[in-house]
């Protein structure tokens, strides 16, 4: 048979005949039922506080794993970032310079082909001057018909033709 115990408590300054504090009682068998109801409560509120605490040392576990890799993700964007951020500065000042650079080959391709256009236009009159040019046919044909006609006058005023 199991024992029940409980604790009372009664008023200080309570009527006469009455225990005052916290008082002890056993009953035996009185309350059986209700001790193992108790006992089946108890149960399964030990189950549940341990469901609950391996749930809750889990979910440590799993927040402490996703705060590490949270972590690391960020400490690999704080990278990439500084990575990235030096990477565009190199190229604006690598661009500044290209930039410089095509500014100042452009005025020196129009420096040299001003140059250029005009050694071409000295060499133009040059050849003009210096280059004998082949006669047009036209032009030839016409010079050797006046040859002719010129020859053949000399002829006729040799042969005294032309004094007559």
């Amino acid at each position: 048979a199991a024992r029940a115990t409980g604790l009372v408590q009664t008023k200080s300054g309570a009527a006469p005949g009455r225990k005052t504090g916290l008082v002890q009682t056993t009953t035996a068998g009185q309350h059986k039922k209700s001790d193992d109801v108790a006992g089946v409560v108890m149960h399964i509120l030990e189950v549940a506080e341990s469901d609950f605490a391996a749930l809750l040392t889990q979910a440590r576990e799993n927040e402490a794993e996703a705060q590490r890799k949270f972590d690391e993700l960020m400490e690999e964007n704080k990278v990439a970032t500084a990575t990235k951020t030096g990477g565009a500065k190199y190229k604006k000042r690598e661009i500044t310079q290209l930039e410089s650079t095509v500014s100042e080959q452009s005025n020196n391709l129009e420096s040299t082909q001003d140059e250029l256009d005009a050694v071409l236009d000295y060499i133009t009159k040059l050849n003009a001057q210096c280059v004998a040019k082949p006669d047009s046919y036209e032009e030839k044909k016409r010079r050797r018909e006046e040859e002719i006609q010129g020859l053949q006058e000399a002829l006729q005023i040799l042969e005294g033709d032309a004094i007559a």
